[in-house]
């Protein structure tokens, strides 16, 4: 649910930022990324959606400040909560457009305490980021090798869809571009108004080194997405996440990053061979004392 909400709001603020789906698809991709190495308990995931965000406009060329990206997330939580009201916890129709219109909006102040807390919340989560996934940012494009089979416009129409719901789900992780490619295509074939007949023999997707079995799991996680009855609820998953957060010791309140790291760890070499020549030259006049 967590990465399903994640991801949602990340498409929602791409829109909103006037982003390219491009952009969009990057940044849902750094976020599923950084929580396959950390953990939802320990970082905050609506700092680093928002810092995925921040990233990506930056990655595709198309930048946006941050204040925008504060405010277009602030926005943007406003109704989520207030399309949960609507909803009173049944099936979300995004059909109803009541949740797109909440009466009224708690504005930020840009000279505010939450304000400034948000905008430091959001470089220091961009620096995070960078550092947990190693600067290695630059994301392979699927859309690629589904532009590579041109059937039907309505087939490729049906195809990009598909692929743009999948990052919702981790299977960008797990495997290739060309075999995310192959299984939308395959499940767009299929669920078009008029089926379009693949080749069987041999199979068209061998073409691009894809195996059938990949293409059903890729396939079935993508139908699964269909399923849900309810959207996850923002309070909620936070709520969850609070119970299982530990208070940080007094020794690691504030995780270092960067160029902060790396004098933090020469400050701590030094101070380690200090005390080392220290006890060296205590021996030696513990020896000189006893000659």
């Amino acid at each position: 649910d967590i990465r399903y909400l994640g991801c949602e709001l990340i498409q929602s603020g791409a829109i909103l930022l006037k982003l390219s789906q491009t952009a969009a698809a990057t940044a849902q991709i750094l976020f599923q990324r950084f929580y396959y190495q950390k953990s939802f308990v320990d970082h905050n995931f609506e700092h680093i959606l928002c810092a995925c965000l921040f990233l990506a406009g930056k990655i595709e060329e198309q930048p946006r400040m941050p204040t925008d990206v504060i405010n277009v997330y602030h926005r943007l939580k406003q109704l989520h909560q207030h399309r949960r009201k609507i909803s009173c916890g049944g099936d979300i129709s995004n059909g109803n457009p009541q949740h797109l219109r909440p009466k009224e909006f708690d504005h930020l102040e840009l000279d505010g305490d939450e304000f400034t807390e948000m905008k430091k919340n959001l470089l220091e989560s961009e620096l995070c980021l960078l550092n947990v996934l190693g600067f290695v940012v630059h994301e392979s494009d699927p859309n690629a090798t589904k532009e590579e089979i041109n059937r039907s416009k309505e087939l490729l129409q049906k195809a990009w869809s598909y692929m743009n719901d999948g990052l919702r789900t981790d299977i960008f992780l797990r495997y290739t571009p060309e075999t995310i490619a192959c299984a939308c295509i395959h499940l767009a074939a299929k669920t078009i108004e008029y089926p379009v007949i693949l080749p069987k023999s041999p199979p068209w997707f061998e073409l691009f080194d894809v195996s059938d079995c990949d293409i059903r799991l890729i396939s079935k996680m993508l139908m699964c997405l269909y399923t849900r009855k309810r959207a996850p609820s923002l309070d909620f998953i936070n709520s969850q996440l609070k119970l299982h957060q530990k208070e940080p010791s007094d020794s690691n309140k504030k995780e270092e990053f960067g160029t902060d790291k790396a004098y933090a760890d020469i400050r701590k070499v030094v101070k380690e061979r200090a005390v080392k020549a220290s006890k060296k030259d205590d021996e030696k006049a513990a020896k000189v004392k006893e000659v």
